[in-house]
């Protein structure tokens, strides 16, 4: 049951719900790329987004939901990544293929360090 709580409540389903869920993500990222040291919390992401924390709580019932989805975004960025360099190397051999997105993968890592910190 536990598990189900750290999940996203809904979906934004309207154009104004999607640019508040949108606001949510960027102020989450702006915390974890913060270089003060700042604890990440709902109430934090609120503030920094400009809106309430009711708001907030609509799509996420706590910052575990908040980071999952987090975590979950950055992945799905990373496999859609090693499609497309899977597809661009098509006839190459699978060292070469696996080399590349290896090189990409840790790049992209190390370019965004406030996400391992952070969390």
């Amino acid at each position: 049951m536990s598990k189900l709580l750290n999940r996203p409540r809904k979906s934004p389903k309207q154009e104004r719900s999607a640019d508040l869920v949108s606001a949510i993500y960027e102020a989450s990222v702006r915390i974890f790329e913060s270089k003060v040291k700042l604890d990440f919390s709902t109430r934090k992401v609120a503030e920094i987004a400009g809106i309430s924390i009711g708001s907030l709580y609509q799509y996420f019932p706590n910052k575990e939901a908040l980071i999952g989805v987090l975590i979950e975004r950055e992945g799905n960025k990373h496999t859609m990544d090693a499609q497309k360099i899977f597809e661009d190397m098509k006839g190459k051999s699978l060292e070469e293929i696996t080399l590349a997105i290896t090189k990409k993968l840790f790049k992209q890592v190390k370019d965004k360090k406030y996400f391992l910190r952070g969390i």
